[in-house]
């Protein structure tokens, strides 16, 4: 399959299709919470809205305090809610004792709101001397956009020496690989990070993904429980639809619902439009 082909296709999915840095707060753990310690269990609680309440209460109170904007940004991307982590973010680096990992994650937030402009500025903007994954990982993601594959394989390269979590370095250098059109490099990083990792579900996603682009359609090892079987077997029904192979989406389809019918509402929907 030629890249520009694999990219239509896979934009075609929708948001339950390939799962990549752009879908999540953050796959490495970010720099300036990891190293300065900031409000770091409050930010791991597992209650991103709790704490985001509890950021925006101290940074109300101290609002001079650089360390609770920082942090209110990070809470807030973790959340989902982009833009205000964008101003949060935007108020670091207007002041005197922003770094250069304040530039990596606004450069991440910019990812996820699709300013690409802005995140190779900050990309551009960061010091020769800056080398972490998180740097080269966002570097990779600008190259991507750019389709500069050798600058982004260099980057991911990066990524994966120096990251903790190499399962998520390897899961996004695999949907890089895929988006260019080389199916098999995908599928290869896909399953290294599953080796890796073999509980990290985007790669299991993306591994069904990259292999139903190629017409195989069986589902991936270590698959843990029903939910994750329907989730695969819709979006796979979703390639085999984009492929023009209507018989083995239905089959997938109806896979799915079995595998989990009170709680995949999606691949209900998805039959019933497929047979109308």
């Amino acid at each position: 399959m030629t890249s520009g082909k694999a990219a239509l296709l896979i934009a075609a999915l929708g948001l339950s299709a390939c799962q990549s840095v752009s879908q999540f707060a953050d796959p490495l753990a970010p720099d300036i919470v990891r190293e300065a310690g900031l409000g770091e269990q409050i930010l791991n609680s597992g209650d991103p809205n709790g704490a985001v309440r509890y950021f925006e209460r101290a940074a109300a109170a101290t609002p001079d305090d650089v360390a609770m904007q920082r942090s209110l940004a990070i809470a807030n991307m973790r959340a989902g809610d982009l833009r205000a982590a964008e101003r949060a973010m935007d108020a670091v680096l207007a002041s005197d004792a922003a770094t250069p990992q304040d530039r990596v994650e606004r450069g991440f937030i910019a990812v996820r709101l699709d300013d690409w402009e802005r995140a190779g500025a900050m990309t551009a903007a960061l010091p020769p001397d800056l080398d972490t994954a998180r740097r080269a990982l966002l570097e990779a993601l600008v190259a991507d956009r750019a389709r500069d594959w050798s600058a982004a394989d260099a980057a991911y390269a990066r990524a994966l020496a120096g990251a903790e979590n190499k399962a998520a370095a390897l899961n996004n250098w695999g949907v890089s690989r895929l988006a260019r059109g080389d199916a098999s490099a995908a599928i290869a990083t896909f399953e290294r990070a599953l080796a890796t990792d073999p509980k990290l579900f985007a790669a299991k996603n993306n591994l069904a993904i990259a292999r139903a682009m190629r017409g195989d359609y069986a589902l991936p090892d270590g698959v843990e429980s029903d939910r994750e079987r329907a989730v695969l077997q819709h979006n796979m029904a979703l390639v085999a639809q984009r492929k023009g192979d209507a018989a083995e989406a239905r089959r997938l389809l109806e896979r799915a619902i079995a595998a989990h019918p009170q709680h995949y509402r999606a691949a209900v929907e998805q039959l019933a439009a497929l047979e109308n």
